[in-house]
């Protein structure tokens, strides 16, 4: 499969943005409404289930983190 790389740009200040984009409980407020399964950590990957799917929806792998960066874009 292919990588996905998704780049977002959201105008709002880069601490509550980054909180919900780069933590699992973040990430399932947008997602899917429950916390991913998994760390957040830069190296590991969380996943995102549906309902009872026996297989995540998807599962990510973190690259990069930095909280306070800003693209400026």
């Amino acid at each position: 499969m292919p990588d996905i790389l998704h780049r977002i740009s959201i105008e709002a200040p880069a601490e509550g943005v980054h909180d919900l984009l780069a933590t699992t409980e973040g990430i399932g407020r947008w997602w899917n409404s429950r916390p991913a399964d998994g760390a957040t950590s830069v190296g590991a990957t969380f996943r995102v289930s549906f309902g009872d799917a026996d297989q995540p929806a998807a599962v990510f792998r973190v690259i990069t983190t930095n909280p306070t960066r800003s693209s400026g874009a």
